[in-house]
C-alpha cells in the first residue's frame, strides 16, 4: 500500500490522489479533475491542490470517465465547497447516476472501502461520506465531443465494455490519455486483470481502438499512468492477450461441465493485492461472476450454471 501520492507526469498534467485510487489535475487555470477517487480521500484532495497552488476559484471541470463509485466519490465534497464547478460525463451518466438504486448501491461500497481505509489507517484525515444525492451531470459527452480547457483540449471517445458509459478522454498536446478502467487493471508488477463487466464484445473494440491510438502516456484510475509509447503499447497487447486466455479458460470449463462458481470464487480469491484490497470479498465474488457471465453471453452459451451477480 502507497497512499497518498502528487506528482507532474506531463507539461499539463498532475497525477494526484493516492497511489490506489487515482485523479488528475489537468492545465493551469482554469484547470479540470479528471477521475474522482474514493471518498476517503477527500481531504486529501484539497490538501494536494493548495500544495500545487491550485485555487478552487479556477477549478472549471470535475471529470467523470465512467459512474462506478471508486471514479466519483470526491466529487460531492468537492462541489460542496465549490458549486460553480460543472460535471462532465458521458451522457448515459444523466440517467444512471440519478438512479435511486444505483446511489444506494454506491452508498453502501462506499461505506465498505471506508471501513477498510480506517481499519489499515489508510490516510491520517480520512472523510466519511454520510449521503449520496443523485450526481447531475452538467456537461454530457458523446464520442468525439471536446472540452476546452484554458488553451489544451480533452477530445472524449466512447470505450464500452467494462461499463456501457465508459470514456477515455485524450490530451493531444501532451500526448496522454485517461482510460480509467477501460484498457483492464493495471498492476507494476507485470500481472493485468480483464475487467470486462458489461459486454466482452465492446470490450475487445475497445481495445483495439487503443490499440490503433499513439499514446504516450496511459492514465489508469488505479496503480497512476504508464509512460513511453513502446510500454502502453506493450501493455494493451498484453492486456488483448490476458483477455484471449480468460474467455478460453472460461470455455473450456464449461465445456469440460467443471463447476462456474468454483472459478469465480478461484478469481475472488485471487483480488487481494493493492487497492482490490479495499473492496469486500462478496463484491469481488460478484464481479466474478459477471465476467464469466459475460463470457458465457459472448459466445453464446446458457448462463444458468453460474449464480447470477447481486442487485
Amino acid at each position: 500500500m502507497i497512499g497518498a501520492i502528487s506528482k507532474q507526469i506531463s507539461d499539463h498534467v498532475w497525477q494526484i490522489g493516492t497511489y490506489e485510487f487515482t485523479q488528475y489535475v489537468v492545465g493551469t487555470e482554469p484547470f479540470i479533475v479528471v477521475e474522482g477517487g474514493i471518498s476517503p480521500q477527500s481531504y486529501l484532495i484539497f490538501q494536494q491542490l493548495r500544495e500545487l497552488g491550485k485555487p478552487l476559484d479556477a477549478l472549471q471541470y470535475l471529470c467523470i470517465l465512467h459512474g462506478h463509485f471508486d471514479h466519483l466519490g470526491t466529487f460531492p465534497l468537492i462541489r460542496g465547497s465549490a458549486p460553480e464547478v460543472r460535471i462532465v460525463s458521458g451522457e448515459k451518466n444523466q440517467r444512471i447516476l440519478s438512479n435511486p438504486r444505483v446511489l444506494k448501491r454506491m452508498l453502501s461500497s462506499s461505506w465498505a472501502v471506508t471501513d477498510y481505509a480506517k481499519e489499515v489507517s489508510f490516510l491520517p484525515d480520512i472523510y466519511e461520506i454520510d449521503s449520496l444525492d443523485p450526481i447531475s451531470v452538467d456537461v454530457p459527452l458523446k464520442d468525439g465531443d471536446s472540452l476546452q480547457i484554458g488553451s489544451l483540449s480533452l477530445v472524449f471517445t466512447n470505450l464500452p465494455g467494462h461499463s456501457p458509459d465508459a470514456m477515455g478522454a485524450y490530451l493531444s498536446e501532451d500526448g496522454v490519455f485517461f482510460v480509467s478502467d477501460m484498457a483492464g487493471l493495471y498492476f507494476p508488477d507485470g500481472t493485468l486483470r480483464p475487467n470486462y463487466y458489461f459486454n466482452l464484445h465492446d470490450y475487445e473494440t475497445s481495445l483495439a481502438k487503443l490499440l490503433s491510438t499513439d499514446i504516450g502516456t496511459l492514465c489508469f484510475g488505479h496503480n497512476g499512468s504508464l509512460t513511453g509509447f513502446k510500454n502502453v503499447k506493450s501493455f494493451l497487447e498484453r492486456s488483448i492477450d490476458f483477455t484471449n486466455k480468460l474467455k478460453k479458460q472460461i470455455r473450456e470449463w464449461f465445456e469440460a461441465g467443471k463447476d462456474l462458481d468454483k472459478l469465480a470464487h478461484q478469481f475472488a480469491n485471487g483480488a487481494k493485492k493493492g487497492f482490490l484490497a479495499f473492496f469486500p470479498y462478496e463484491h469481488n465474488l460478484m464481479l466474478s461472476r459477471l465476467i464469466i457471465r459475460r463470457t458465457l453471453e459472448y459466445y453464446g452459451l446458457p448462463t444458468d450454471k453460474i449464480l447470477p451477480p447481486k442487485a
